[in-house]
């Protein structure tokens, strides 16, 4: 067998089918010429083509077998996705019975509050009617010179007005105490002090049922913020206090272990305190802002960390500044507080009303920006926040500028020259 024919054998290991078709041919050829001329060549050859067969077929194995393998790998890998869909739906089940036991939990807590509550209330109810009769009794039983006639202002109530049992017992009590005060049983000292702390005590019976649902309210709100979004609207009068926020805030904390109160609850409480239903997304015409309106007023009050959640949950209702505070409203309705009250319950609130897109027009945001400077107490005109909103670099920006006003300079040229300067 030729050199070329050998070289030819050499290189024909491993390409494609027509590659090896004329491989076969050549060393069929070179097979029959050896066969006839060389032996020991023809052997050779046989070999090599042998070789080639057998490393063909090792290619072909593996070949196969790796695609097994793939095909294992995919069904390992379906199994596995299947495995983890499985496992978020239970746990999804799981997530779900979790809830609707939470639920039961909270509706079975707010009713046991509830009845306490009650129960507080109609304890003290007897306390008071007892007091009552026990100041009745020491008036009958003192008998002193006789003092003149003095009836209290409570007697003068409209006829026919609709009065609790408890109004009628302390009535009556009056009644027979200036009767017994003109038979000369009571002097006059003792039948003005008695008469006195009986009118407390009718005073303080019209106020009892509103601190109850105070108390009421304070107890589930700082352990359940959800609640405050369905707290009815009769006693929506309460949480509109900033006196029930200084409440609720500190009973928050007494039950925290860290003191401090988590921004979980402050998003929750937010959520019901400033409801996305009383925007104009929801409400077409608007009417009910007044609501917000209300509620941020109080929040500014407040002055106790309510302002950074505050704005937080306004931005989240998407509302405009001068939508939601207008620089002035129609006198003939209410239509709550405007720009410049809210500014006067905090005047740092300036940060959110003048951000990008307020809506203000430029005398407005003048007179906006003067009323909180002139508003601002020393603690605030240091916020920094605040002198970003003003358009202050520092302390010595308002140093300048209040300096500037008490000589007579008006508060934008001020300001500029605190620039210049």
């Amino acid at each position: 067998m030729s050199g070329s024919s050998l070289r030819t054998l050499g290189a024909g290991g491993g390409g494609s089918s027509a590659a090896a078709a004329a491989d076969a041919s050549i060393v069929s050829r070179d097979v029959c010429s050896a066969l006839t001329q060389k032996p020991q060549a023809a052997r050779a050859l046989l070999a090599a083509a042998a070789a080639r067969a057998r490393y063909s077929l090792q290619q072909q194995r593996a070949f196969v077998a790796a695609l097994a393998a793939r095909a294992r790998y995919s069904l390992q890998q379906r199994a596995f996705v299947a495995a983890l869909a499985a496992r978020a739906r239970a746990r999804a089940a799981l997530a779900a019975r979790a809830r609707a036991r939470y639920s039961l939990q909270q509706r079975a807590f707010v009713a046991a509050l509830a009845a306490r509550a009650r129960a507080r209330y109609s304890q003290q109810q007897q306390r008071a009617k007892g007091a009552a009769c026990g100041l009745w009794l020491v008036a009958l039983h003192t008998s002193r010179a006789m003092p003149p006639t003095t009836r209290s202002a409570i007697k003068k109530t409209k006829k026919g007005a609709k009065q609790d049992e408890f109004q009628d017992i302390l009535r009556g009590v009056l009644d027979e105490l200036d009767d017994e005060a003109e038979k000369g049983n009571v002097n006059s000292g003792a039948h003005v002090r008695l008469m006195n702390s009986l009118k407390k005590l009718y005073d303080a019976k019209k106020t009892t049922q509103r601190l109850h649902v105070e108390g009421f309210l304070v107890d589930a709100l700082s352990e359940d913020p959800f609640g405050m979004g369905m707290v009815p609207m009769d006693y929506r009068e309460i949480v509109e206090q900033p006196r029930f926020w200084r409440s609720l805030l500190a009973r928050t904390r007494e039950l925290s272990e860290t003191n401090s109160i988590e921004k979980d609850w402050w998003s929750a409480i937010m959520s019901g305190f400033l409801p996305s239903w009383a925007t104009p997304n929801y409400d077409d015409d608007g009417s009910l802002l007044v609501l917000l309106r209300v509620s941020v007023h109080t929040l500014l009050r407040v002055k106790s960390h309510t302002m950074r959640p505050m704005i937080e949950r306004l931005d989240q209702l998407e509302l405009q500044p001068s939508e939601l505070f207008p620089f002035k409203f129609d006198l003939e309705t209410f239509e709550g507080p405007c720009v410049l009250t809210v500014v006067d319950a905090d005047p740092r609130f300036i940060g959110w009303l003048l951000q990008d897109g307020h809506g203000y027009d430029r005398e407005e945001v003048k007179a906006i920006r003067e009323f909180a400077f002139r508003m601002a107490d020393g603690a605030v005109q240091r916020d920094r926040r605040f002198q970003k909103a003003l358009g202050l670099r520092g302390v010595a920006d308002v140093l300048h500028v209040s300096l500037s006003m008490t000589l007579g300079m008006d508060f934008e040229d001020a300001i500029t020259s605190a620039h210049q300067n």
